[in-house]
């Protein structure tokens, strides 16, 4: 007399495990975010961020150069923020990372306003980090802000942006 035997499941392999432990919570994550869509796609924008850039420039340094970044956004009434950040890669001859000096000119072109803002940038381009940002804010007033990035070392110049300021 022969006994019978119970048919077993094909041994899975560890990453097949792994699919199977993370597919259930995925999909439920999915079905939360799908049910989240509606409520995210109805609220409100928030203010209108402007990104300008890159503007490839020469860094301080024997070999350095890389690339400079502006955002801007309306902040409240007359108000606006700046931050310039920057991506180097070469060689700074010192113990610091390369950086460059950056102006950020600014007019308003309804009611003639102007101004000029002043700051440092450094960064690392491998792997992207930056290690000094320039912020700043600005009060133009309300209207259309005009804003131009100008390094101070030889760089490619880019189109100025345009903000609208409540």
């Amino acid at each position: 007399m022969t006994t019978p035997t119970v048919p077993t499941s094909p041994t899975r392999t560890p990453s097949a495990r792994l699919l199977g432990a993370i597919r259930p919570p995925a999909i439920a994550l999915g079905c939360l975010l799908a049910g989240a869509l509606p409520a995210i796609a109805d609220a409100q924008p928030m203010s209108p961020a402007v990104w300008s850039g890159p503007l490839y420039t020469v860094a301080d340094g024997p070999l350095c150069g890389g690339h400079v970044a502006l955002l801007t956004s309306p902040r409240g009434p007359g108000t606006a923020s700046i931050q310039v950040t920057g991506g180097f890669f070469g060689i700074s001859g010192t113990t610091a990372h390369c950086s460059v000096g950056v102006s950020v000119h600014w007019r308003n072109l309804d009611t003639g306003a102007h101004g000029v803002e002043h700051g440092r940038v450094a960064g690392l381009m491998i792997p992207s980090a930056p290690t000094q940002v320039m912020f700043a804010e600005i009060h133009p007033g309300p209207g259309a802000v005009e804003l131009r990035m100008e390094p101070d070392r030889p760089h490619r110049p880019i189109d100025p942006t345009r903000l609208q300021v409540p």
